[in-house]
This record gives C-alpha cells, sequence and structure tokens, in this order.
C-alpha cells in the first residue's frame, strides 16, 4: 500500500486501480468513482484475506474514524509492515450493512476505549537497512465503544 501513497495518477481512481494486481484482487474498474475505488479495493481484500495490516495505518491529520480508509496515503510510512499469513484460530471478517464485522482479542483501556493489539509481520523479513524500522512492527490501535451493540470507532490516544 505505501508504494501507492504521494502518486499523483491522472484519476483518482488509478491509486486503488494500480494496486489490483499486487494484491491478486480483481473487480471492475468504475471509471469517476473518485476515492470510493480505494475504499472498494480494501472491500476486495477484507473479502478474501485475514490478515489485519491492513489497519495498520497511523492516525495523522485527515483522520477518518473507520479502519478502512479513503487514500493509500494513510500508509506513507507503512513500508515495513509485511502482510501475515492466514494463521490458525484467527476469525473472519465480513462486510454488513452497519461496516465491517470483525472479531480481534481487545484489552479493556478504560470504560469505553479498548487496546487492540494487530497482528505484526515478522522483523526477521526485514534487510539489515531496515532493521530500525522493528518498531512498525508493534502496532496497536484504540476503538471507542459507540454504543451497546459492539460496535467500534478508531480513534487516537494521546499517552
Amino acid at each position: 500500500m505505501s508504494w501507492a501513497a504521494g502518486r499523483n495518477p491522472t484519476r483518482v481512481e488509478e491509486r486503488a486501480y494500480s494496486l489490483l494486481g499486487i494484491f491478486d484482487v480483481h473487480m471492475p474498474l468504475i471509471y469517476g468513482e473518485g476515492e470510493k475505488a480505494f475504499l472498494r479495493f480494501q472491500e476486495e481484500i477484507v473479502k478474501r484475506s485475514d490478515d489485519n495490516s491492513l489497519f495498520a495505518w497511523p492516525i495523522h491529520d485527515s483522520y477518518q474514524p473507520q479502519l478502512l480508509v479513503n487514500s493509500p496515503d494513510a500508509f506513507a510510512s507503512c513500508g515495513a509492515v509485511r502482510c501475515m499469513q492466514s494463521r490458525k484460530g484467527r476469525s473472519s471478517y465480513s462486510l454488513t450493512n452497519r461496516g465491517l464485522s470483525i472479531k480481534l482479542p481487545t484489552i479493556m483501556y478504560s470504560t469505553e476505549m479498548y487496546l487492540v493489539r494487530l497482528d505484526r509481520g515478522d522483523p526477521r523479513l526485514l534487510s539489515r537497512a531496515d532493521s530500525d524500522q522493528v518498531a512498525s512492527f508493534l502496532i496497536d490501535i484504540f476503538l471507542m465503544r459507540l454504543d451497546k451493540d459492539d460496535q467500534f470507532a478508531r480513534v487516537e490516544h494521546a499517552g
């Protein structure tokens, strides 16, 4: 994903379309859909994979309270994050009319806030030149409970 960050093609949707082959995703090309193409691209990945590195982007100025983002720019600093192979016991994901349905191990941080530790890549996969990026394999995100039906939004937590 980080490869597509910062790229400025003629059409916005080409940022998503340029990643189709890399991620072995097949979806119709709909020119004119703009940033929706990148959301649709991520939804296709969710349908085919249980790799949660898709949610490993850092929160930044154009933050959105969801797990899927509008642009590959969110992954600009994620070059060292690696896709994890499926592991036994990992839950599948699904898209519903209420959003992404996913079971992740959580740690209660406060009454309404939970910490989720995402599966990490293997630091042994890094080249020696990238060894200073091992910290990028420690990926935690915070979720805030929105209602009693187990709906959550990703939030930034300072400190």
